[in-house]
């Protein structure tokens, strides 16, 4: 997987974090990236909506 900066006109500054798979395409039902320093190095945490349908718990 690969983080990658997009253009987002919803966001602050237009742009936004967004996790991807290994081929670019951006994982679908994000709703937050957040990146944090910490002493250890970077911490990022994604949080995406589970509809049931394209995102789901098998």
């Amino acid at each position: 997987m690969i983080i990658k900066i997009v253009d987002a006109p919803i966001v602050a500054g237009g742009k936004a974090m967004m996790l991807c798979a290994d081929n670019g395409e951006v994982l679908g039902k994000q709703v937050l990236c957040d990146l944090h320093q910490t002493t250890e190095g970077a911490e990022l945490t994604v949080r995406f909506i589970v509809d049931g349908e394209e995102l789901r718990f098998d």
